[in-house]
């Protein structure tokens, strides 16, 4: 392929790239217990999940370190939807940010790109992690009793904003929560899921504290920026990181950073974000769209689910029944790594219903069809992960049913289906009951569908 071509194809398959990021170049995502990205990781924007490691997309010369910075403090209007007014606590203590030399993509990505684009995607993304801020940050709420909403918003909407003067800080939150009827929560990480109440005043401390109570040896990696794949990273032009790219807009981003990994870095939830800090005052006109960033009960249990250690607390049994009808099927990409006795282990970022899942670094490891934790399934694990380089990308779909379909067969001794160049399988499940053979049935249609 000649350097023009590739430009050319970095061109389309930067557009998709940027269609997915909210035409974004940059954009940090919070590092959390189930986030714990690092520099080269490959990711996807559409699906705010992580890809492959660094080796496998990406590849640089070492790493670069420069100082974090000043702390910055911001509060940001999150919602005034139904005469709420919730507002965004957000303070960032950077020690240091590291960031990738030399960065780009490998003849490996560059060639998979050149043949084929969709399987780029699934192993790449439409991006990667460029640099990392080490240090803390404090993510907490304040929700404004209804009934003092509208004279709150008229209050602090002069005050809303990010400053590197902590005394201003301070004279913004208590704009509201001296004076007002007020509900504050933190959010450890910015996760609604591990939420925890706290007195207005004690927010207010701990917010201001925190710079102040950092230290090389309490730092810990707390933000990543990814940058999308310019397009003549394509023909193999080394990628320019800049320690500030994606900054500007930190606090933000933190808030519309959703956990359960859809719509980072939207353009259309940060429309809406803009929309709302541009007219605080009018506490019921904002649109329904924006009446909560928070995820919802229901959906922070579904967050739970799909993380890996939530796949392992709710892992159904084998033996269960399986629903007739399946939902859609769901497609996620996954590594496949052999072990030298020829055993196949997959990697995903989240792991299939029903099967036996370890989680290591940022992905979690399983073995087609297995349901239990058995001495060789755990030891041909930990040999893919300990290994090299993947053999190959694939895609995997699954059904809520339970329902699993592969490239590879499960291991002996599970029931299996083709569904066309697919696998089809319930992990554990030697014998379907009617139940589980309709589900597989069921699935195996979805998957013919066009």
């Amino acid at each position: 392929m000649t350097r023009r071509q590739a430009i050319a194809l970095g061109l389309a398959l930067g557009s998709l790239a940027g269609a997915a990021a909210g035409a974004e170049d940059a954009f940090v995502i919070p590092i959390g217990p189930r986030t714990p990205l690092e520099l080269g990781t490959a990711w996807s924007a559409a699906n705010g999940a992580a890809r492959s490691a660094e080796g496998t997309c990406i590849e640089s010369e070492g790493t670069d370190h420069a100082p974090g910075g000043s702390p910055s403090y911001s509060l940001v209007m999150l919602s005034r939807v139904g005469g709420r007014l919730v507002l965004g606590v957000y303070v960032s203590a950077p020690l240091a940010t590291e960031t990738l030399r030399g960065a780009k993509l490998t003849d490996a990505a560059r060639r998979t790109a050149s043949a084929q684009a969709d399987q780029f995607r699934s192993l790449c993304g439409d991006g990667f992690i460029g640099a990392v801020t080490s240090g803390a940050s404090y993510v907490a709420e304040i929700e404004v009793d209804p009934r003092d909403a509208a004279r709150a918003a008229s209050v602090v909407s002069s005050r809303l904003g990010t400053t590197s003067d902590p005394d201003r800080f301070r004279e913004a939150l208590e704009s509201v929560t001296a004076h007002f009827r007020v509900v504050s929560r933190e959010l450890p990480g910015g996760s609604h899921a591990a939420a925890t109440a706290v007195e207005p005043a004690a927010l207010v401390r701990r917010a201001l504290a925190l710079p102040g109570a950092q230290s090389e040896a309490s730092a810990r990696p707390y933000l990543a920026v990814s940058f999308a794949y310019p397009s003549d990273a394509f023909a193999g032009v080394p990628i320019e990181i800049s320690p500030g790219a994606g900054r500007e807009r930190e606090a933000e981003q933190v808030f519309l950073w959703d956990r359960r990994g859809a719509g980072v870095g939207s353009a259309s939830r940060a429309a809406e974000l803009r929309k709302a800090q541009s007219h605080p005052s009018s506490v019921s006109s904002a649109p329904a769209a924006l009446a909560t960033l928070s995820p919802a009960p229901s959906q922070a249990a579904e967050a739970e689910r799909s993380s890996p250690e939530g796949a392992a607390a709710q892992r159904p049994s084998a033996a269960s029944s399986v629903p007739p009808v399946p939902a859609p099927l769901r497609s996620n990409a996954a590594l496949v790594f052999q072990t030298p006795d020829g055993r196949e282990v997959y990697a995903t970022t989240e792991a299939p219903p029903g099967v036996y899942a370890e989680p290591i670094g940022h992905r979690v490891y399983w073995v087609p069809g297995a349901a239990e934790g058995t001495p060789a399934v755990k030891d041909a694990i930990h040999a893919a992960a300990a290994g090299s380089a993947p053999a190959r990308g694939t895609t995997i779909q699954s059904a809520a049913s339970g329902v699993v379909m592969t490239d590879a067969a499960p291991i002996a001794g599970v029931h299996s289906e083709r569904a066309g160049a697919l696998h089809a399988w319930i992990a554990g499940v030697a014998t379907p009951s009617p139940a589980q053979r309709e589900a597989l049935a069921a699935a195996i249609r979805a998957q013919d569908r066009p």
